[in-house]
């Protein structure tokens, strides 16, 4: 199988909004990244101190798969969304959907992209990148945190998709149906920017939102 779907790569500050945002342009949406992000409520902050640790914990935005759910309930997207515990069963239906000319969203375990520099290879079970093509047993991929599009080893890749551990990604793929080029996106940006100072003013915690980041800074004065 030698396919490769028509998909203009970028860089992005977040693998899961540029991930997203890359196929909502490839679907035919005019969207920027900073818009998914504020639309999916993405900024959080939080600042947890633990004697099970011997360092402080940080949450720098939501929770991931957050921003994809927001922004598909707020823009009415609909997102065709798919798990696997059979690996053979979810490497054909990435095939199927790559020969159907689908960019496809991918969660995988960061350690597994080896096109990646070695010091920035963690086992983290929340990256997101878009799968765009396929040549022999190497994936194409499309990797927000990469500056070029990048070839994959397919067991690199089925590694990724079904590592075990905290939120497993599960083969878990995903990409949107064909989308209008304009959309009225004033009211989904200010509903955005409502919840997201609900998000950082609003709870009674003093190590969430803005109140954790006073917290930090008294930390490192």
């Amino acid at each position: 199988m030698n396919i490769k779907v028509d998909f203009t790569h970028k860089m992005a500050a977040h693998c899961e909004t540029g991930t997203l945002t890359g196929l909502l342009n490839n679907a035919g949406m005019e969207i920027t990244e900073p818009m998914v992000f504020g639309i999916g409520q993405g900024m959080f902050f939080g600042y947890f101190e633990s004697k099970n640790f011997p360092f402080p914990t940080f949450i720098v935005r939501s929770k991931p798969g957050e921003v994809r759910e927001k922004v598909a309930k707020a823009l009415s997207i609909k997102l065709n969304k798919f798990t696997f515990k059979d690996r053979n069963e979810g490497m054909k239906k990435l095939d199927e959907l790559l020969a159907a000319n689908k960019a496809v969203g991918t969660q995988v375990d960061f350690f597994y992209m080896d096109y990646l520099p070695d010091w920035m290879r963690v086992h983290i079970n929340v990256h997101f990148i878009n799968v765009i093509g396929k040549n022999e047993n190497k994936y194409v991929i499309s990797d927000s945190y990469f500056p070029k599009v990048a070839d994959l080893d397919e067991q690199l890749l089925i590694k990724g998709r079904w590592a075990g551990g905290h939120m497993a990604p599960e083969g878990f793929i995903y990409y949107p149906e064909l989308l209008k080029s304009t959309v009225d996106f004033k009211k989904p940006i200010i509903e955005g920017i409502k919840k997201s100072c609900r998000n950082m003013l609003s709870y009674p915690i003093p190590f969430i939102g803005v109140k954790g980041i006073y917290k930090f800074a008294q930390k490192i004065k």
